[in-house]
């Protein structure tokens, strides 16, 4: 029962080790060279939620948003400051 106990806390180590690299690797990748994201529909996908609400976000006063001509394109480090300002 408590080699059991041990192998299952073993594994939940590892999983949240895991867990905790992916994040900071993903971090580090964003400042070090931060994604150009193209469109409302990749904005959604990076703040995992539908395009609607990603719009509807666009909108709120200091949103980083660019825009040449008729595109409109995001950098996730941009996003990633103003959310943890919010």
């Amino acid at each position: 029962m408590e080699e059991e106990l041990n192998k299952i806390t073993e594994s939940i180590g590892k999983i949240i080790q895991d867990a905790v690299t992916d994040a900071v690797n993903k971090a580090v990748r964003n400042f070090i060279e931060p994604k150009k994201l193209q469109g409302v529909r990749q904005l959604a996908k990076y703040l995992d939620t539908n395009p609607a609400s990603a719009h509807t976000m666009t909108k709120g006063i200091g949103f980083p948003i660019h825009r040449i001509g008729n595109k409109t394109f995001y950098y996730t480090d941009e996003i990633d400051k103003y959310l943890r300002s919010k």
